[in-house]
């Protein structure tokens, strides 16, 4: 197993190199992650990526935001734990 791609305390500050419209080709554009980006790099799933950033996520809350934490704190709340 390689090294990570993405640092693990990821927010609103993480750049990536992407392909980007205005890049030249065969150029990459450095950009900012959005929320979405970041919970999908953290495999939360759509529902729960949707849920999530119905308000608004500080860089605080997406750097501590783990795929298990959250995982029990739905557990918790409303008893669902994402099983068929």
């Amino acid at each position: 197993m390689g090294p990570p791609l993405l640092p693990s305390g990821l927010d609103r500050s993480t750049e990536v190199l992407t392909p980007g419209v205005f890049a030249a080709k065969g150029k990459r554009a450095l950009r900012r992650l959005t929320d979405d980006a970041i919970l999908v790099a953290k495999d939360f799933g759509k529902v729960v990526t949707d849920l999530i950033t119905i308000g608004t996520l500080s860089n605080d809350s997406l750097r501590i935001l783990t795929p298990e934490k959250t995982l029990v704190a739905l557990v918790e709340r409303w008893g669902c734990n994402g099983g068929g």
